[in-house]
């Protein structure tokens, strides 16, 4: 604001459309035009020197009204022209003070330039045409700017709290995230004796909530999990944190895997209803007997792959998945597990991978791939990325709408061809 005027004040003075003013009106003029240069010059430095007062913007508007209407009535036939600085300040006043502003510097400007056309006509056009249309235009004017100001103010103050809402949730889930991956994920830096782990995973999006698994050592079994909670992603990871000790717990307590998710289905039921389930697959491995005996809560069904035959056999006994009937009970399956056989666990993002034309993975793929990683690598962490690889390569630009879980399990034995 006051850079423009210092601009304006300075072209005035220099300007030859002014030099024919003679006499008083000149010298008064120059006058007024030297001390708003010298006051547009001198507010910069304040506002650097942070030397301000309360109701300063106020006062600057009110020194402004004053010195375009001083400068309208001392410039006679000239006057209309800068009277269009009316029209700047209540744009200036839309600004500071919003449609309120606006209105009453519009107000000021019309009482001020209407009082020098109605009492001084001969300085300026008749009272009429100042009436008739230069003040219900700076009114106009008013109305129109204070409006654009205020919905812009109204969009600022959206999307600032927009921003500020983001931020604290990106906050929780960043949280989460840490939690999820410290707890969830932690098994897959672990080494068990006597067998090979491949762990691969990728989450929907930025963050990885639903898919989860565990690997446990309990007595003389090792104990593998692999589920997916249902659900939206902050309840969702809140029962993936509940699920994992619970599992926890009830692998120490019970014998089998149909026991196991007897009492998870039975004590998770109250806070998974109304609109949650998990999906769970526990297995035994006995590595000791080269046994394994598997229950599945409708998960997608764990492969057993024969080392020797390259047969694949799928374990699908169990029955319907946690949270919907608190009395379910689950049948186990158990089979044999000698060394060099491979149980493959997986997530439905991995059958349910969708190709750019709509194709699904399916589970026949999951099958091909498990049997040629088996028949070409050497360890369970080469079959894990070698499935995940083409479940990425089959997907590749297609939607990504579930995590992806691939877990490979191992006995070892005798040493594989490479």
């Amino acid at each position: 604001m006051a850079a423009f005027r210092l601009a304006f004040t300075l072209l005035v003075l220099l300007s030859p459309v002014f030099t024919p003013l003679q006499g008083w009106a000149m010298g008064e003029f120059r006058v007024s035009a030297i001390a708003a240069a010298i006051y547009s010059a001198a507010v910069p430095i304040l506002h650097w020197k942070r030397w301000g007062f309360r109701g300063q913007r106020y006062a600057t508007l009110a020194i402004d009204l004053l010195l375009v209407t001083m400068w309208v009535y001392l410039t006679s036939d000239y006057g209309p022209r800068l009277s269009s600085l009316y029209y700047g300040l209540v744009a200036v006043a839309a600004l500071w003070f919003g449609m309120t502003g606006a209105l009453a510097t519009a107000a000021s400007a019309a009482v001020l330039y209407g009082s020098v056309a109605v009492h001084m006509p001969s300085v300026l056009e008749p009272a009429g045409e100042v009436l008739g249309w230069r003040i219900p235009l700076l009114f106009l004017m008013a109305l129109l700017v204070g409006y654009m100001v205020e919905s812009q103010n109204r969009e600022r103050a959206r999307w600032q709290l927009l921003e500020e809402e983001t931020g604290r949730y990106e906050q929780r889930r960043a949280l989460m995230q840490e939690v999820y991956e410290d707890i969830v994920l932690r098994p897959a830096g672990k080494e068990w004796e006597g067998l090979e782990v491949g762990l691969r995973f990728r989450p929907a999006w930025r963050y990885g909530a639903g898919d989860y698994f565990d690997i446990m050592e309990v007595g003389d079994k090792i104990v593998v999990v692999i589920g997916d909670v249902a659900g939206t992603y902050s309840p969702g990871l809140k029962r993936v944190l509940q699920l994992k000790y619970s599992c926890l717990a009830a692998v120490h307590m019970f014998p089998g895997p149909g026991q196991v998710l007897t009492w998870l289905n039975r004590m998770l039921f109250p806070d998974l209803q109304p609109d949650q389930f998990v999906s769970l697959c526990c297995v035994y491995v006995n590595k000791h007997e080269g046994s394994l005996t598997c229950a599945n809560a409708g998960h997608e069904s764990p492969l057993l792959v024969r080392a020797g035959s390259r047969e694949v056999e799928r374990l699908e006994r169990g029955g319907m998945v946690l949270g919907v009937m608190p009395d379910t009970t689950y049948e186990e399956q158990k089979a044999a597990f000698s060394p060099g056989d491979l149980l493959l666990l997986y997530t439905d993002g991995v059958t349910g991978a969708t190709s750019p034309s709509g194709e699904e993975f399916g589970l026949r793929r999951v099958e091909l791939a498990a049997v040629s990683a088996l028949s070409l690598a050497a360890s369970a962490d080469k079959i894990a990325e070698s499935l995940f690889t083409e479940v990425g390569d089959f997907s590749r630009k297609g939607p990504r709408r579930d995590d992806v879980t691939v877990l490979a399990v191992r006995l070892v034995g005798a040493k594989q061809p490479v």
